[in-house]
């Protein structure tokens, strides 16, 4: 993504706000801040929809959030999730989709595979994006390319 390598999921949109009370969740805080934190995400308006240019299958989609996943060895291409908020229940069924590893079922979620794409918002330069867990901002557009091969990894 824009020349950063990531070995497993970029996430694109608000969620990665929720990385740092997660991480204060982890150093023994507790659930408090993590719960008070998807509250207030929960209760903050969506802001505008992110473009999605993918190349092959050549298409446009527009959502709040994407979730880009990197295939098995196998795998044909990127996963990538359009995530879009149409309420807060629905916003809470796609949390628990997400935490159980079925964000692809959940309600309002476009699923596509490809091998690139790029990523705008109309409204500011950059996007927040969590890089396998590491939230950064990054500017705009961010161009998502899978390149098979490039990295050797040692397996266990």
């Amino acid at each position: 993504m824009n020349g950063r390598v990531f070995l497993y999921q970029a996430i694109v949109g608000d969620p990665p706000r929720l990385n740092r009370f997660r991480e204060m969740q982890r150093r023994d805080r507790g659930w408090w801040p993590l719960a008070v934190a998807a509250w207030r995400s929960l209760r903050r308006r969506p802001g505008r929809r992110i473009r999605a240019a993918i190349r092959r299958p050549c298409q446009r989609l527009k959502a709040h959030a994407f979730v880009i996943t990197l295939p098995e060895t196998t795998g044909p291409g990127l996963e990538i999730k359009g995530v879009r908020h149409r309420g807060i229940w629905i916003r809470i069924r796609q949390a628990l989709a997400w935490i159980r590893g079925r964000l692809g079922q959940a309600p309002s979620v476009r699923r596509v595979e490809a091998d690139g794409l790029a990523l705008t918002k109309p409204t500011s330069g950059f996007l927040r994006v969590s890089l396998d867990v590491e939230a950064m901002v990054l500017p705009q557009p961010l161009r998502v390319r899978l390149h098979r091969g490039a990295l050797k990894a040692l397996r266990p």
